[in-house]
């Protein structure tokens, strides 16, 4: 798996988690963690750092959360609007 793919993995258990009405819980999400750590080659899959991003914790690279303000200054991450925007 190529790392586009375990960001385009975490962004939709994201966005599942997100909307429906039984998430996946944080076992399930970990032992995903380790099937993507086992397909990766060496050193490319950084599994807390993947754990972090699905969480809100860090961006798709670890950096800082971006904030995406969509309709209305809502942010699409926290639904908060502008500065009580918390990323979460």
């Amino acid at each position: 798996m190529t790392k586009k793919n375990f960001v385009a993995l975490a962004d939709r258990i994201k966005m599942f988690n997100r909307f429906e009405t039984e998430p996946f819980t944080q076992k399930q999400i970990e032992e995903l963690a380790s099937f993507c750590a086992s397909q990766s080659s060496g050193e490319g899959f950084k599994k807390e750092r993947w754990l972090q991003y699905i969480a809100g914790q860090c961006g798709k690279n670890g950096g800082k959360v971006e904030h995406n303000k969509v309709l209305h200054g809502r942010c699409k991450i926290c639904g908060h609007f502008g500065d009580d925007c918390t990323g979460k």
